[in-house]
């Protein structure tokens, strides 16, 4: 029989990650895959080189050793270390990070403890642990987190962020790695990078500062360029009326009212005001060029005037 306790420690190491090792009591030749040292009151091998896990061929005593050390893995374990991350993400003074650093890495798990992870998860969901743009923990249950996919759009991920937030979405952002576990595990939301955009950047257009707004709208454009010619389409459709592009004028214009500065019809008034004027934003947020320019383009930024820009044009000589 056994007479132990079912007694579990976790030692977390801060600030360095770390592969964690298995103990029970002295140390054991055991890498677990986790960024913690875990000791318990494990049934051990006479060798002490392994503890006994559940396989088919395993009867009487072995066998309830082997069920007692999955219950100390798949029960006890994640709950104390789902208690010690919550305890790492309620206090910033002793981490800067919210303890992602100890989180564990799916894909870094040895197969002999991924038993460990769902459980794990089934606790994390619920303990305010994520933090938030407005400095609140959010659970990953109620939270929703975006990737960024391009360089311009990880720069500008902060504004992003806070316009999430300011529209009462409980935005988080933390490491991939916490994403991935808890993710593919049912335990927060992923949206996509678009997503930012149609729901919250668009409705607000209007009360978007006009840099910030060309900034956030152009990253957009650029990642486009890598997007299939159905999605350039939708594209098109959802920014068709959206003043947002910088010009000569001054004001911001809609693409499809926007001419390209190349265009041979700049001696014209009307195109003159409405020439595209993004070299700067391009050089400064080290966009693209071809694919921005390409996409506009695809989106109906104009080359040639139309008959209403040839109206447009007499009434300003008239």
């Amino acid at each position: 029989t056994c007479s132990c306790v079912p007694m579990v420690a976790l030692a977390l190491p801060l600030g360095q990650p770390s592969i964690g090792n298995l103990f029970a009591s002295l140390p054991l030749p055991l890498s677990t895959g986790l960024p913690v040292n875990v000791n318990a009151h494990f049934r051990l091998h006479d060798n002490r080189r392994a503890i006994w896990r559940l396989t088919p061929d395993l009867d009487g005593e072995h066998k309830m050793w082997a069920q007692w050390n999955d219950w100390i893995l798949s029960s006890m374990v994640p709950f104390v270390y789902a208690r010690a991350l919550e305890l790492l993400a309620g206090t910033p003074d002793l981490v800067s990070d919210h303890g992602h650093s100890v989180w564990p890495v799916p894909s870094a798990v040895e197969k002999e403890f991924l038993n460990i992870l769902n459980p794990l998860v089934r606790v994390l969901k619920d303990l305010p642990l994520l933090p938030t743009p407005i400095g609140q923990l959010a659970k990953p249950i109620d939270a929703l987190y975006f990737p960024s996919p391009t360089p311009a759009l990880r720069a500008y991920r902060g504004k992003m962020l806070q316009l999430c937030a300011s529209r009462g979405h409980i935005i988080v952002d933390p490491p991939e790695h916490v994403v991935d576990l808890l993710h593919a595990r049912g335990a927060l939301t992923r949206k996509p990078c678009e997503w930012v955009f149609w729901e919250v950047v668009l409705p607000i257009a209007t009360t978007v500062p006009s840099d910030e707004l060309a900034t956030l709208l152009l990253a957009l454009v650029e990642w486009a360029g890598s997007w299939q010619e159905s999605e350039i389409r939708k594209l098109a459709e959802r920014l068709a009326d959206v003043l947002w592009l910088p010009t000569d004028g001054g004001a911001p214009h809609a693409i499809r009212t926007s001419f390209d500065p190349k265009s041979a019809a700049g001696e014209f008034r009307v195109v003159r005001e409405k020439r595209a004027n993004i070299n700067a934003h391009i050089k400064r947020m080290d966009l693209d060029a071809d694919a921005v320019w390409r996409i506009l383009h695809a989106c109906g930024l104009k080359a040639e005037l139309t008959w209403g820009d040839i109206v447009d044009e007499a009434a300003l000589v008239i």
